[in-house]
């Protein structure tokens, strides 16, 4: 009877020493290195054409009446091709744009449900969809002015600027950002196997293209899924806000300006995976 009492004290003796490791391992984990690749699920802006000016405007609006109809259109086209250029305008394909980024990130945790962290990250835009703009396509083909004289040349211009917005090609490296990031998060509750949070994040950073300053706002709501008690996946669902600011060409007859001036804003919602170990 006494032994059976030792064996059943003994056992109760490591059921409460791993119970109370159990509860104090993730009080004991404070700093964090992961590394995650992003991947776009919905952008929204379509205004490619302010990011690079030798892409298309395809918004049908009042202001951009030189993309809808097109100048060879306007002047020279009959009463039919001027209503076929505003239905090819309004039924070709809309640009649109994927992205994916990389990022190393640390975050320690001052407090126990509190955390400050660190990122950097890689993000590349590819642009899907995209078109020359009337302008530069009528310039470069038409450069002799010869359908000024020609009727046939002008009206294969004018079917040429009709079509236009058909054609369209991809650029797999369209926009690419380099950025450091800080951030703040709340972890929701001390778990030995999950660590759900939310995370607000800052960040600075350049496009490669033309140098502009790219301002970013983060928010993500994800969790650490721990396999051992250090090593961890991560699952992660993020919004962005891109803000660029860099210095306007100057005019002709203006002088150049050194001051900084908002050029696009860009949205992204994206999923992002990773893994990570805690210390």
């Amino acid at each position: 009877m006494n032994k059976n009492k030792k064996v059943i004290i003994f056992i109760l003796i490591i059921l409460i020493n791993s119970g109370t490791e159990a509860e104090e391992l993730p009080n004991k984990r404070k700093f964090f290195i992961e590394a995650s690749a992003l991947r776009s699920i919905y952008i929204p802006n379509t205004n490619l054409h302010q990011i690079d000016d030798t892409v298309m405007n395809k918004n049908n609006d009042f202001n951009n009446r030189q993309e809808v109809i097109g100048d060879r259109t306007t002047a020279y086209g009959s009463d039919q091709q001027k209503l076929a250029s505003i239905y090819a305008f309004l039924n070709s394909p809309k640009p649109k744009l994927t992205s994916q980024s990389f990022s190393m990130f640390a975050e320690y945790l001052f407090f126990p449900k509190v955390g400050f962290g660190i990122s950097l990250n890689n993000t590349n835009f590819q642009a899907h969809n995209i078109s020359e703009t009337k302008f530069d396509n009528n310039f470069r083909n038409d450069l002799l002015n010869s359908y000024l004289t020609n009727q046939t040349v002008r009206e294969n211009s004018i079917v040429r600027e009709i079509l236009l917005p058909y054609t369209t090609k991809s650029n797999s490296d369209f926009l690419r950002i380099l950025s450091v990031g800080f951030h703040v998060s709340y972890h929701f509750i001390n778990h030995k196997t999950f660590d759900p949070y939310i995370r607000l994040g800052l960040g600075y950073g350049r496009n490669n293209e033309d140098m502009a300053v790219i301002y970013l706002t983060t928010l993500s709501l994800g969790s650490r899924f721990f396999l051992t008690d250090k090593f961890y996946l991560l699952a992660e669902c993020t919004g962005s806000n891109y803000d660029a600011f860099k210095v306007k060409d100057s005019s002709l007859f203006e002088s150049k300006k050194n001051n900084l001036s908002h050029v696009w804003s860009l949205q992204e919602y994206s999923g992002k995976i990773g893994i990570g170990f805690a210390f």
